[in-house]
């Protein structure tokens, strides 16, 4: 069966009655290199992998791996699934609502014995890929990379820098190191999207757990200053009626103008 080719999807789908969700923006990769490379960046010996669909990507992740999780909402998939991998003792498939797996991602790693190294990687659904991110870098235990396919503006505003920043790259940042490790044309998809997607990988930082005991703060104080971007920080900080001594170099900056490191200093300050 080959999996990589639209008219056998669409068979595939006919047959468990099955669609793309359009609302999540939910597009299957068919082009066997690119898939190949995405799993060329993949490491650990246990992965676990939002949206397996049918199988692009999980199959040959369940021949690199050791240990493979796979996290389906649909529940024709997962049943197709369970089929494609029923003599596979490796792979394990997890029927529920990726975001609410990783909100307990505890539970999983206690169910599934994960305890060393592992990487969350996914073609993510175009429509809750920032969420899955963040949900991703929140989790506890804490993956050691996430790999994943999004759309191609979304994956370089994570990246973004100076004077481009953005609220969305300040979120990722501020816990993790991304970066975009290839393009992804529209035309290795089907249903064929609107536009390109890319490939990032998302590195937490080796200080991930004080950081992520602070996000919460950091980002109620990243949001006010984000929340008219083209206005200075110093108009900002007058909205807000917050009363903190920031450097005048600062005030006169606009939010997307100033590096992470400089915001979480800036932040830092305010908690003294």
């Amino acid at each position: 069966m080959d999996l990589y080719s639209p008219k056998t999807i669409k068979h595939v789908l006919k047959e468990i009655k099955a669609a793309p969700l359009k609302t999540f923006g939910q597009n299957f990769l068919i082009n066997k290199a690119v898939i190949e490379k995405t799993i060329s960046f993949v490491y650990c010996d246990t992965v676990i992998e939002v949206g397996g669909g049918l199988g692009q990507i999980s199959l040959p992740l369940s021949h690199k791996t050791k240990k493979l999780i796979i996290i389906e909402k649909d529940k024709a998939f997962c049943d197709f699934l369970r089929k494609l991998f029923q003599k596979n003792k490796n792979v394990y498939i997890i029927e529920d609502d990726c975001l609410e797996v990783l909100k307990n991602l505890n539970q999983v790693a206690e169910k599934y014995k994960i305890g060393g190294d592992f990487e969350i990687v996914g073609n993510l659904p175009y429509n809750i890929a920032t969420k899955i991110i963040e949900l991703s870098l929140l989790a506890s235990p804490t993956p050691k990379s996430i790999i994943a396919t999004t759309q191609k503006e979304v994956a370089q505003r994570i990246v973004a820098k100076p004077p481009k920043m953005n609220y969305l790259a300040c979120k990722v940042q501020y816990l993790a190191k991304p970066k975009i490790l290839l393009y992804i044309s529209k035309n290795n998809f089907w249903p064929k999207p609107k536009i390109d997607s890319a490939i990032l990988k998302i590195t937490p930082k080796k200080n991930i757990e004080k950081l992520k005991k602070d996000y919460t703060s950091f980002i109620g104080f990243a949001k006010i200053l984000y929340s008219h971007p083209r206005k200075t920080i110093r108009h900002n900080l007058k909205l807000s009626k917050m009363n903190i001594k920031i450097e005048e170099n600062f005030l006169r900056k606009r939010a997307e103008q100033i590096q992470i490191k400089d915001l979480i200093n800036l932040w830092e300050n305010t908690q003294e």
